[in-house]
């Protein structure tokens, strides 16, 4: 363990991060809610919330562009002309 759990729970992070944290550093679901004064149905909800979101984060592609705020150019303007067209 890196931190001790009163470390863990005394930082100014969030419950959620106190929670990765204290199960990082081995507590279970039942100590970590008791340690943070906190439902045991709390906790288990932000580490199973983090296992959905582990696999989906591998995909994700950082970028620095908003999505769909590409300045517009003449190719994507004809394929609007054209996707507009075929829909009458």
């Amino acid at each position: 363990m890196t931190q001790s759990a009163p470390q863990i729970v005394a930082s100014s992070a969030t419950v959620s991060d106190k929670i990765r944290a204290l199960n990082e550093a081995g507590y279970s679901r039942a100590e970590i809610a008791k340690l943070l004064g906190k439902r045991y149905q709390h906790v288990r909800n932000v580490l199973e919330a983090d296992k959905i979101r582990a696999p989906a984060m591998r995909f994700a592609v950082p970028s620095n562009e908003p999505v769909g705020m590409e300045e517009p150019n003449a190719a994507t303007a004809a394929s609007f002309c054209r996707l507009k067209s075929a829909r009458r």
